[in-house]
């Protein structure tokens, strides 16, 4: 969906959650090595950190799999959360430039939550016809 709506890369942040902390707390959280609508695809509840094992690191750090639609699903992996998560899970919201930054600081703000990081990397977004970078998430 990023690459195909990446005309609104303005208006999206990425949000990093704690897995490990998810994973020892919060019920009914469910992984999957793959896109969830895919009969392929196998899915098994969140109970540890151990439980992504069932990912494929090739898979997600691939940035050309248009000509594999195996590659592709695998890469579509999956953290399904059954109704909300708390933001005391959040670590890091991260936008495309100091603008969209600025925006969603100004609605953090407003219900009292200071203990996120923010951050601005452009690498981690679509950008006309190309992909972010492999291994650009973990920069």
């Amino acid at each position: 969906m990023a690459a195909k709506r990446q005309d609104r890369n303005g208006e999206w942040v990425y949000l990093t959650f704690d897995i490990a902390q998810i994973a020892g707390s919060v019920s009914g959280v469910v992984i999957t090595n793959g896109n969830a609508a895919s009969d392929a695809t196998v899915m098994q509840p969140l109970n540890s950190i151990d439980d992504f094992s069932i990912l494929d690191p090739r898979a997600l750090y691939s940035i050309s799999y248009a000509n594999n639609p195996e590659l592709g699903r695998k890469k579509s992996a999956e953290l399904l959360v059954p109704d909300r998560l708390s933001l005391d899970f959040l670590l890091y919201i991260t936008a495309i430039n100091q603008q969209t930054l600025a925006k969603v600081e100004g609605i953090v703000r407003a219900f009292n939550r200071q203990s996120f990081r923010y951050q601005v990397k452009p690498n981690w977004f679509f950008s006309g016809n190309t992909q972010p970078g492999e291994g650009s998430f973990f920069e």
